[in-house]
């Protein structure tokens, strides 16, 4: 008697050693989840420095920009009108003559005429940055506002090319970080989700190896018996088809379903010793599954844990 309480003891302290599936699994996720923390906060300190780095950008090549109207969508400090506008005005082009050439205001000589034009293509150089008579070699330039407007595109296309591209380097540049930051966490979580599987196999096996010391002793033939009829009740396949909750398989059958799976498969409720139990559509059968045993040592006598869509968890079935 004393031999046999000794090795009910001894059973009993050496199975509370082996952690149990749920809390290696619990521990998993939390180490999971507290990486998955640091990795949002990471991309989030990413994505405003991108933010940043956009809008200064904008700050940089915009006011660069020149609006041909002045109107209420034009940035402040951004040059806005055309300078042809002025030099088009009769009143402007009379007061030039008695101004800059001594003409009358009845008319403009030639020469003042070339005197206007010259002060107008330097007004445009000094604003586009771009050598009126070069574009004019190529392109119609009838009129002060038509050559105007040829420069004032060629000069925004250049400073939009110039955006486009910094936007570009850098939406590579932080897209790349993004990149490292997912690709780190991907990795831990692999390696967490790996470190768990190896947690699991080993309690496993020390669950095995405990219930094979059990078998050579009479007294814990009992405790093994405690052990069965406290086990998740099991099912007997009754059906191959598929299911999303019991009332799609009929009374006294289940829809057994992996852990996190939402489609399942029609079973017969057993007890542990694989006798009907008649047991009437539970109300939570809806949604994903969450399974009863992870290694066939969860299962009563006779009965072997199925994982049919490669959960972390599935059934007893048999």
């Amino acid at each position: 008697m004393f031999l046999r309480m000794t090795g009910v003891a001894l059973l009993i302290g050496l199975a509370s050693c082996v952690p149990t599936n749920q809390s290696i699994e619990a521990s998993g996720t939390r180490q999971v989840e507290a990486e998955r923390k640091v990795a949002l906060r990471r991309l989030e300190h990413v994505k405003n420095a991108w933010a940043f780095k956009t809008k200064e950008a904008a700050e940089k090549w915009q006011p660069q920009l020149v609006y041909p109207i002045c109107d209420k969508t034009v940035p402040a400090g951004t040059p806005c009108g055309l300078v042809a506008q002025q030099y088009e005005d009769p009143t402007f082009r009379a007061h030039f003559a008695t101004t800059w050439c001594d003409d009358s205001e009845e008319g403009m000589t030639e020469a003042c005429a070339k005197t206007m034009i010259d002060t107008f293509v330097s007004a445009l150089r000094e604003r586009y940055k771009l050598e009126p008579s070069e574009y004019c070699a190529n392109h119609s330039c009838s009129s002060y506002t038509e050559v105007e407007l040829g420069l004032l595109k060629t000069h925004n296309d250049s400073i939009m090319d110039s955006w486009k591209a910094e936007n570009a380097r850098i939406d590579a540049e932080y897209q790349g970080m993004l990149d490292v930051v997912v690709n780190s966490f991907d990795r831990v979580s692999a390696r967490i989700n790996e470190d768990t599987e190896q947690r699991l196999d080993r309690a496993e096996r020390q669950r095995s190896a405990l219930q094979g010391l059990a078998a050579g002793m009479h007294a814990a033939g009992e405790s093994l018996s405690q052990s069965n009829a406290q086990t998740p009740n099991p099912v007997a396949v009754a059906s191959p088809a598929g299911c999303a909750n019991d009332y799609g398989c009929g009374y006294g059958n289940a829809c057994v379903k992996d852990s996190g799976s939402f489609r399942g498969i029609c079973a017969k409720s057993v007890n542990a010793y694989g006798n009907p139990t008649f047991a009437p559509p539970r109300l939570e059968s809806n949604g994903p599954g969450v399974g009863n045993c992870s290694f066939d040592t969860d299962c009563s006598v006779g009965f072997r844990c199925i994982k049919s869509n490669g959960g972390l968890r599935g059934n007893c079935m048999k």
